[in-house]
């Protein structure tokens, strides 16, 4: 009976390891500490994406606005033109009397849009940005000068 508890133990202390990236400790005092460690470091990753989430909504949302108004008006102008197809297939008299109404806008941004597009970073960057910091809070929470509990 004991030497199955010991070998669950055991069969739970090697998954615990391989879970941790980079474990190199074999006591199992040693290993909850890294375990102890890395849970720490993923709870600063999980509360700095929450904030950096809550930050950046507010800075996509008139992006999100912009795109959906950019998807409306190529939906209708995809639209426009295949109801202009069918009307070019019944002859001349048919055609719109303003040509360039059915033309798609391919530019709707303007020159401020442009530029507050640029200034914000795109999702990839944003994320690395975030790992970086998250990584160097890590580093600073796991230095041999830092205290531990």
């Amino acid at each position: 009976m004991e030497v199955k508890r010991r070998d669950r133990i055991n069969q739970k202390m090697q998954t615990l390891q391989k879970l941790v990236p980079n474990s190199s400790k074999t006591d199992k005092a040693s290993m909850l500490d890294e375990v102890i460690d890395h849970l720490k470091q993923l709870q600063a990753t999980v509360q700095m994406m929450n904030r950096m989430s809550s930050m950046m909504m507010p800075m996509a949302m008139p992006q999100l606005a912009q795109m959906s108004v950019m998807a409306n008006m190529a939906q209708m102008a995809q639209m426009a033109q295949m109801g202009l197809g069918m009307i070019n297939m019944a002859g001349p008299l048919a055609q719109p009397a303003y040509p360039g109404l059915t033309q798609p806008m391919m530019h709707t941004s303007t020159p401020f849009q442009q530029q507050q597009q640029q200034a914000q970073p795109n999702g990839m960057e944003a994320y690395s940005r975030m790992m970086a910091m998250c990584q160097k809070l890590g580093q600073q929470q796991t230095k041999p000068g830092s205290s531990k509990e």
